[in-house]
């Protein structure tokens, strides 16, 4: 073995028991402790909370520092790439900073999407449990109304009852049905709670029967109104579908055709 090969192993052997004793010595932060402290940069406890919520509420099984950190890691290394490409390829870094800009928004465009696409099914079975519930609390009363409901309804609307069920097992129903219309987000939802509530305080001066029965009512007729208005919109849409197809299509084909050909008139 030559001296230099020796002094490497030395230097490299030498390394290694220094980093081991630095690890034994330092505490170094773990990988969820980088991940924590990523998700908190520029994010209040309340919008982390917040989106904790979120995440919950869509059943997407991904902690909210998980997130909050890989999106903010996919950005910079995106953006870096970018940078680091204009020199050699502008296209390339371009492309990489549109990349880029797309990771950062697109996250949480999603989320609204999903969340707007869960409250249109919490809305379409919120018409059907408010009169199931209304049928059971006549015939015994609010509490094993609310208890029995959710074995009667499935999807989004099933799940928010059977954990309004669970509540009501730890909690006072005010508290209950307050978290219940908080996790739907409707106002359908709040509507409901307060009508259950002033029913119960009240008592027998209140008919909570008719004025749930009215209330179904009203989100049935609203739903139908809903209905009618998007099936007068298919007409327009249809329309217009064919017309924004063709403007595509000339931007896409016509337009460089027809530019070769003045450029070729040109150059004759």
């Amino acid at each position: 073995m030559s001296y230099k090969s020796l002094l490497l192993a030395t230097a490299i052997i030498v390394s290694m028991a220094l980093l081991a004793w630095l690890f034994t010595r330092i505490k170094f932060p773990r990988p969820l402790e980088w991940l924590g402290r990523l998700s908190k940069a520029g994010n209040t406890p309340d919008t982390l909370k917040a989106l904790d919520k979120r995440l919950r509420a869509l059943n997407i099984p991904i902690s909210t520092e998980i997130f909050i950190a890989g999106r903010l890691a996919l950005t910079a290394i995106l953006s870096l790439s970018g940078v680091l490409f204009l020199a050699v390829n502008i296209a390339k870094g371009l492309m990489l900073f549109v990349m880029a800009i797309l990771i950062w928004r697109l996250p949480f465009r999603l989320l609204d999407l999903l969340d707007k696409r869960r409250k249109e099914d919490l809305r379409k079975g919120f018409t059907f449990m408010v009169s199931q519930v209304r049928i059971y609390a006549k015939a015994a009363d609010m509490y094993q109304a609310l208890k029995i409901v959710p074995y009667a309804i499935q999807g989004p609307m099933g799940k928010e009852l059977r954990l309004l069920s669970a509540d009501l097992e730890m909690s006072p129903m005010a508290e209950a049905l307050d978290s219940f219309a908080k996790r739907c987000g409707l106002k359908e939802a709040q509507d409901f709670a307060q009508i259950v509530l002033l029913g119960i305080k009240i008592g027998a001066d209140f008919d909570t029967e008719k004025i749930l029965s009215n209330f179904a009512k009203v989100l049935q007729k609203r739903r139908v109104g809903e209905i009618k208005r998007w099936i007068k919109l298919q007409p327009i849409l249809m329309t217009l579908l064919p017309a924004a197809l063709l403007w595509i299509f000339m931007l896409m084909f016509l337009t460089p055709l027809y530019a070769e050909i003045i450029s070729s008139l040109k150059a004759v």
